[in-house]
């Protein structure tokens, strides 16, 4: 107990900072685009319900409920022809799980324009961003489990690119009452990155300056950017629970360093752990349904199936995003448990 008690004060620390900090801006917003069907369908309200390998992407402590091995894989088609790919691939260990997983925002060839040539070069390029990770979680008790993720970003926008490092850590607590369980995550925890490449090379020669002797090579130098760190506290309830039923109620609260406060719900049945039904809303809070959550998400809804073969099981997940301004997004989950 005095171990979890640490824990939440430690968290409480990082979330007044973060409300004293206020919104701003940020760059890597692939980061907050998450992974998976499954929390995508529960409107982001994943926090305290973590389970399984899609929980990587919100709270790695939820890897350390697995009892076999995961392999899956999240399509999701996003607006102006961009798609963001999540796969990944979880062992379970003595009181715990390893992962490793990755995702990628990916734009297709992009027509190069210039003030000379608007209509275009005949030449393309790309704004391709990934993310590449190595998550651990472990069982600190019955009840309590805890866990990280590492990642190692790479951005590339055309001839430029930013590279660095952010870190997920998050803990899961079952308090025993009607098993309602709570949870908290910070993610993308780490330094300010910049744009670097050939593109931002250049040379001033001694034409161009009267006072300079010599021509000089030189570098434009990108300001720099934050990433999109976001602390989430939750709560998960099991109204119905029985052999054949449940239904799981779930509530996130999330403080995002570049917009607002807000509440994230969803809700889950589940017929004898196989089939699911799904749905959500991504923010009740910024002016309840009228802006949504984060990236303006408003309603969700999805499925699923668990579809036992032998030893192994087929997972499958699907989750409609309502967006307020862009067109509307579905995700695709595969994955397989043996």
């Amino acid at each position: 107990m005095k171990r979890l008690l640490n824990f939440i004060y430690f968290f409480s620390l990082l979330f007044a900072s973060l409300v004293w900090a206020g919104t701003g801006t940020s760059g890597a917003q692939f980061l907050q685009m998450g992974g998976g069907g499954r929390p995508a369908a529960l409107g982001g309200a994943y926090v305290a319900f973590a389970q399984g390998l899609e929980t990587v992407y919100i709270n790695p402590a939820g890897l350390a409920t697995m009892g076999q091995n995961e392999v899956a894989f999240t399509h999701s088609a996003f607006f102006a022809d961009l798609s963001l790919e999540n796969a990944g691939f979880g062992i379970p260990i003595e009181n715990g799980a390893v992962a490793i997983s990755m995702s990628a925002l990916l734009s297709g060839d992009i027509e190069r324009t210039t003030l000379s040539e608007p209509q275009g070069t005949g030449e393309t390029y790309s704004a391709n961003d990934y993310s590449f990770n190595f998550s651990y979680a472990r069982k600190m008790t019955d009840k309590f489990s805890a866990g990280v993720t590492f990642k190692y970003l790479i951005m590339n926008l055309a001839d430029v690119q930013a590279k660095g490092i952010a870190f997920d850590a998050g803990a899961t607590y079952n308090t025993g009452v009607k098993n309602i369980r709570i949870g908290f995550a910070i993610n993308n925890f780490g330094p300010d990155l910049r744009y670097d490449g050939q593109a931002l090379e250049f040379e001033t020669t001694k034409g161009d300056n009267s006072s300079q002797a010599t021509d000089v090579n030189a570098k434009y130098q990108s300001e720099l950017f934050q990433l999109p760190l976001t602390f989430r506290v939750g709560l998960a309830y099991d109204a119905i629970k029985s052999a054949d039923h449940r239904l799981t109620f779930l509530a996130d609260g999330l403080n995002p360093n570049d917009q607002s406060e807000n509440l994230a719900v969803g809700v889950e049945y589940s017929y004898k752990d196989s089939y699911f039904i799904r749905g959500g809303h991504a923010g009740l809070a910024d002016n309840g349904y009228e802006n949504g959550g984060i990236n303006q998400i408003q309603f969700t809804f999805g499925a699923g199936a668990h579809l036992k073969m032998g030893t192994t099981s087929l997972m499958l997940n699907y989750a409609f995003e309502q967006h307020k301004y862009l067109s509307n997004i579905s995700r695709f989950t595969l994955g397989f448990i043996f």
